[in-house]
């Protein structure tokens, strides 16, 4: 998401205290958490998906079929360039 470990935190701390997720430990790795979705953040997920997929089709409304074909494989490019950097840091 391109955000800082700070910027994460303080963003699923708000969405903790609205009860839409629960956090636990994940496993060995200190460092990190496990995040799961209450029954009331799910509820909201599936309310406000409908509305992301209309967005999201509006946006991608004039590009042709070779268009999609070369987002979609630039966007696997850059998600693999941000992977393998994730990696190195």
């Amino acid at each position: 998401m391109l955000v800082s470990s700070a910027t994460m935190t303080e963003r699923l701390d708000r969405l903790e205290r609205r009860g839409f997720i629960t956090r636990r430990p994940a496993g060995r790795d200190r460092r990190s958490v496990l995040v799961e979705l209450t029954p009331a953040g799910r509820a909201v997920f599936d309310q406000a998906h409908p509305d992301l997929l209309a967005t999201e089709a509006t946006l991608l409304d004039g590009l042709s079929r070779q268009d999609h074909t070369a987002l979609s494989r630039l966007l696997a490019k850059l998600a693999a360039n941000l992977e393998t950097k994730n990696k190195l840091a």
